[in-house]
């Protein structure tokens, strides 16, 4: 083997055989020096063709990790570089925000100065504890544990950022990837999460018919589509009178609201439509929902108008409607009637749960929830599964007592 060095580094050609013949190949080495612990170590790579090949790769090693170990000294804060890379960004709105506001909370105010090439993974897994300690920043909760959930979304923001600094070749590898960094696992996150709390067919009734006849809403048919049907909360605000098949009996979910855009709408999630059947007395309702907003003016029930748009005939905040829940949980406490305080977003799982509970195959739940794949339907709902087997099994004697 023939050894030529280049001023901080070598190359040399090697020779390996197989069956039938020998190979001559050309490899580089070079040695550098770990800032963090002073040790020596030798990086490089073998396979070349040739040995102006094996010389390429050598020169462009020697830029990168220059003198340091690392790559290419640079002046860049992780604050700083995050900035060019979410601007650099071309993902939807949305996407983008929350990003953005991953940043902005909990990776900037914890990390930001630090310069990019003297990141650790030891500070990044700091940085995990320190947020699962005290990381949340929204109001009335500031300083409170932030979940095992949201610790996994910063977790993948970042490593995002600095796999993009690596390709950049500003750090020489991604420290976030290292075990050290110990990131929260999928068992500690599905640990960590909220029970589902749906309600009974009959406290479902029940709020339904005191919002209605009662508490006299005026958004109670919203609140009545999302028991019915299971939509999220962003694809109801988007339906539009066009989507709204009373023949057929349908309700077609063509998009959501987005966010990120004011008054803008998205494709639903998933980026596929689906069409939901509703009940002969659903269709009525909606024809009736239909006479009240054409009382406030034509415009609010052309085609294009949005079923549940506000008085102008915009599009409704999905953060309004979520605190006009709120309000409206209140009031029924107030007003005495008999119904667990719950999330909007708990009337969703309230529908897929009493279909489930009514033997509904879960194939069915997972194509009106919008689900991806039917094991997301499985896994948020096996509360239920017991119940499903237990009818199982009875179904199952008594076809053979």
């Amino acid at each position: 083997m023939s050894k030529r060095r280049y001023g901080g580094g070598s190359v040399s050609k090697y020779t390996y055989r197989n069956k039938t013949r020998s190979t001559t190949k050309w490899r580089w080495q070079l040695r550098t020096t770990d800032p963090d612990t002073g040790e020596e170590k030798h990086v490089g790579k073998s396979g070349y063709t040739t040995e102006k090949e094996a010389l390429k790769g050598l020169a462009e090693a020697r830029e990168r990790y220059a003198t340091t170990g690392k790559a290419k000294a640079s002046k860049l804060t992780v604050e700083q570089f995050a900035q060019e890379w979410l601007d650099g960004r071309r993902v939807a709105p949305s996407t983008l925000q929350a990003d953005i506001k991953i940043v902005r909370n909990h990776i900037t105010p914890y990390i930001g100065s630090t310069a990019l090439d003297a990141l650790t993974a030891s500070r990044i897994k700091k940085l995990y504890t320190d947020l699962l300690k005290h990381g949340r920043k929204d109001r009335n909760h500031e300083g409170e544990p932030l979940s095992p959930n949201t610790v996994n979304k910063v977790h993948n923001v970042l490593q995002a950022i600095l796999d993009s600094a690596v390709h950049s070749r500003l750090i020489m590898v991604n420290p976030a990837k290292d075990p050290l960094v110990n990131a929260p696992k999928s068992k500690e996150i599905n640990a960590a999460k909220e029970e589902i709390a749906p309600w009974s067919a009959g406290q479902l009734k029940d709020f339904l018919a005191w919002s209605e006849n009662v508490y006299r809403d005026d958004l109670f048919m919203l609140w009545h589509i999302y028991a019915v049907t299971g939509m999220r909360r962003g694809e109801a605000l988007a339906l539009r009178w066009s989507d709204f098949d009373p023949v057929n009996m349908t309700l077609a979910v063509r998009h959501a609201v987005d966010p990120a855009t004011p008054g803008g709408v998205k494709l639903p999630k998933g980026g596929k439509a689906r069409v939901l059947d509703i009940s002969a007395g659903d269709v009525q309702k909606l024809k009736a929902w239909r006479g009240l907003r054409a009382q406030l003016g034509f415009e609010l029930v052309k085609q294009d108008a949005y079923i549940f748009g506000n008085d102008s005939g915009g599009v409704r905040s999905p953060n309004e409607v979520s605190r006009r829940w709120r309000r409206r949980m209140s009031a029924a406490t107030q007003q005495g009637l008999d119904v667990p305080v719950i999330k909007l977003h708990d009337l969703r799982h309230t529908h897929a749960t009493l279909l489930l509970q009514a033997g509904v195959h879960p194939k069915v739940v997972q194509e009106r929830l919008g689900h991806s794949t039917i094991t997301i339907t499985l896994n948020t709902y096996s509360h239920v599964i017991p119940t499903m087997q237990r009818g199982a099994v009875d179904s199952f004697t008594s076809l053979i007592a």
